[in-house]
This record gives C-alpha cells, sequence and structure tokens, in this order.
C-alpha cells in the first residue's frame, strides 16, 4: 500500500503498543482502504516457471510439487465481495419476478474470522456476519493441491417482506476480473450460452464465464438463479441464495439453511473438465470398506478399488442407471437402463464396460420401447457395449447381464 501515513503520530503511538507487548501478542493484521485494489495478471502460457518466481521459496516448508501454470494465470476475484443483501423493489406475486434493484448492503464486517481445519489437504476459514434479524457463518475450503474452492453458507434467515416495501434478497457475488466474457449455463443434457447484462437466468449444475483461453465455474448443489453482468474486464457473477418475497407465501424461506456451492477455475472454456466437476460436487463419491478376509475367510471380497461401469470418452456422460422397468415388474430378470448424453457436439462411438459379461444390449427410447430403426445397433463384447452416437445426441440401452 506504500509508505502514505507511516510516520504519523497515530502509526508511531500504535508500533509503540506492540513492541511493548501492551495488547498482547498480536499474530495478525488486518488492513482495510477506502479504495479497491486489484491486479490485473497476464496468463502465465506452459508449464515452466516463469523467471520472476521463485517456486521453492513460495513452497517453503511444503510438500514438493512440480509448478503448473495453472495454479498462477491469472487473478480473478477483483476484490473480497462474496455475499450481499439486494433490496428488490416491492411487487404483487414477487415470488415468481425478482424485482428491480433499489440498493444493495455488503455483508464485509465479520464478528469473527478464524481458522477450524488446517490439514494437509485442505484448509478451512469461518466468518460470522450479521444482518437484520438474520446471520450467516461462512465456511470456505481452500485446498492444497486442487484448484477448487467450496463454500458452504449456514444461513438463519428471518427477513421479511412487506407489501409496499423493498424486501432483502441474499445472493453470492464473485466480482470477476475477465475480457470479453461468454456466460454458459448447464441444463439438461446441454450447455446453452445466456446474456451478460444481468439478467437471472435458470441453470442446473453450474454456469460458466470464460473469455476462450481460461475461464471460472460457479458449481451449486441446490441453488438455480444465476447471473452474470460484465464487460472491459469487469464483471459480477451472482447466485440468488434466499428471498423474502411476501407474495403469495407470508414465510418464504425462513428458517436455517445450509447452502454450498463452489468456485472451479480452469484453462478454456466448461469444456475443460467443468461437466464431471459440476457431477462431482453434486454426487460426491462414496467410500466404503470392503470385507475383510481375515474376518470372514470364507467369503469372497471385492477389490479395494472398483467401478460398476465405466464411459468412455469424456465427451459423454452417464445420466442414468437403474433398473428396467420390465425387469422392476418380472422376476429373476436382471435388465438396467443406461442412459448417455454426446455434450460436445462431436460424433465418437460409446464404450460402457460393465464388471461382468453382458448377455444382451438394444436401444430403447425414454419410456424404455424397443427401438429398430433410424438408430444406431450396439455391439457387445464380454462385459463392453459399444455404440455410435451423434452430436449432442440421448442414447437409452437396455442391457441384460
Amino acid at each position: 500500500m506504500g509508505h502514505q501515513g507511516h510516520s504519523t503520530e497515530g502509526t508511531a503511538m500504535v508500533r509503540d503498543w506492540v513492541q511493548g507487548g501492551c495488547i498482547g501478542d498480536v499474530r495478525g493484521v488486518i488492513a482495510y482502504s477506502r479504495k479497491n485494489y486489484w491486479t490485473k495478471v497476464q496468463p502465465v502460457k506452459g508449464s515452466e516457471c516463469p523467471k520472476t518466481l521463485e517456486w521453492d521459496l513460495f513452497l517453503n516448508r511444503a510438500e514438493t510439487i512440480p509448478f503448473s501454470s495453472s495454479y498462477m494465470n491469472r487473478e480473478w476475484i477483483r476484490y473480497s465481495h462474496f455475499s450481499g443483501i439486494y433490496m428488490e423493489k416491492p411487487r404483487g406475486m414477487s415470488a415468481w419476478v425478482i424485482g428491480e434493484t433499489l440498493a444493495t448492503h455488503d455483508l464485509t464486517d465479520a464478528e469473527y474470522v478464524r481458522v477450524t481445519e488446517a490439514g494437509p489437504v485442505r484448509v478451512c476459514v469461518e466468518a460470522l456476519k450479521r444482518w437484520g434479524h438474520s446471520k450467516f457463518i461462512q465456511r470456505t475450503w481452500v485446498y492444497r493441491s486442487y484448484p477448487r474452492i467450496d463454500f458452504e453458507l449456514e444461513a438463519h434467515w428471518f427477513e421479511l417482506g412487506e407489501p409496499g416495501e423493498p424486501h432483502p434478497m441474499l445472493r453470492a457475488v464473485f466480482p470477476l476480473a475477465i475480457e470479453n466474457p461468454r456466460f454458459d449455463c448447464h441444463v439438461p443434457f446441454d450447455v446453452v450460452s445466456r446474456p451478460t447484462d444481468g439478467t437471472e437466468v435458470p441453470a442446473q449444475h453450474w454456469v460458466d464465464v470464460t473469455d476462450g483461453e481460461a475461464g471460472v465455474a460457479l458449481i451449486n448443489e441446490t441453488k438455480y438463479g444465476h447471473s452474470f453482468v460484465g464487460g472491459k474486464g469487469m464483471g459480477e457473477l451472482r447466485l440468488t441464495l434466499l428471498r423474502s418475497s411476501h407474495d403469495p407465501d407470508r414465510y418464504p424461506d425462513q428458517g436455517m439453511h445450509f447452502i454450498r456451492y463452489s468456485l472451479f477455475p480452469h484453462e478454456g472454456d466448461w469444456k475443460s473438465g467443468v461437466w464431471a466437476e459440476g457431477e462431482a460436487v453434486n454426487f460426491p463419491a462414496l467410500s466404503a470398506e470392503p470385507p475383510s478376509a481375515s474376518l470372514r475367510p470364507k467369503e469372497p471380497t471385492r477389490p479395494p478399488e472398483s467401478s460398476l461401469v465405466s464411459l468412455d470418452p469424456a465427451t459423454l456422460v452417464l445420466s442414468t442407471l437403474k433398473q428396467s422397468e420390465e425387469a422392476a415388474k418380472e422376476a429373476g430378470v436382471a435388465g438396467v437402463i443406461a442412459r448417455i448424453v454426446e455434450v460436445e457436439g462431436a460424433e465418437t462411438t460409446a464404450v460402457l464396460t460393465f464388471q461382468r459379461e453382458v448377455r444382451s444390449a438394444e436401444r430403447v427410447d425414454l419410456l424404455e420401447r424397443k427401438l429398430d430403426t433410424g438408430v444406431s445397433i450396439p455391439v457387445v463384447e464380454g462385459p463392453t457395449v459399444r455404440v455410435r452416437v451423434r452430436p449432442h445426441e440421448i442414447v437409452s440401452l437396455r442391457i441384460t447381464l
């Protein structure tokens, strides 16, 4: 911040307090300013460490890992502002339409900020904030060697909207430094680009802001109202969390909520792993220890790592794996429905691999009626099923094991 003001009487007095131990052990100092300062860093090409960075010194005592440009390719967050209250203009049937924003209130003042978890994999920082009749406990997880940042908001929301009065709405807000942004939104079986004029739009698991070279995805679990407004290197990515609309429901969203969302920076656009990351956040892998051979020597055990089914290539998504309606009605029928979709707009061959031999596979529609004409025919080879998939095609297979 420079040296302006360091020689003033007040600064000298605070220095004497600290050095003399008058206010105890000072372990940290938080600096505030009346202005927002931000640095626009150009992306670092390639994976070679730049000469201006001493990577070993940067790691300090941490475990040595190779430098990657994806760690430090640009500064995305323009300033620290992660939540805010938006006052909506009152209107009838306010539950259905978001009103014009009349005023905003930043949630920047915290009663406390503390580290609640500091392990070899991640660190959690917790902050308590209050506004009106509500309080918010924000937990932020930063991973040591993984680019995703996870958030959990414990919101005790007790704001009520009154007819004729502006009513508050809570949003997570991420100001981004990005030139020529494109706003891509995940919808069922596809991705669509939306306007960057601040209009709130629905999206399923994630939205992504990119300039084509790099981007940031905002992944949510249960909140679907998103908006982005930006241009000329400055923009805001927003996720609507809670509202106090009063018509027709007088008490919407009242009570305690646990809201989870994540930021995922990446190279390129959403095709650089964003879809898979959204699936990982919404459907996290469950771990289970297989039966121990020492405890059950007469029973066969599964290997420590195994997959029920795998799908290749990465441009395909397995959206459904369920028991077929035919199998559900008839005992002894071992049929499953596998539904896959091509999401990147390129024709390819799907390769489904199961743990056991596949007896048969056939194409069906969404109602599980057999399709004989106008579609590619699946080929069975042991535990593998191969089928040709057209760009953006949804393919349903009935598979007998």
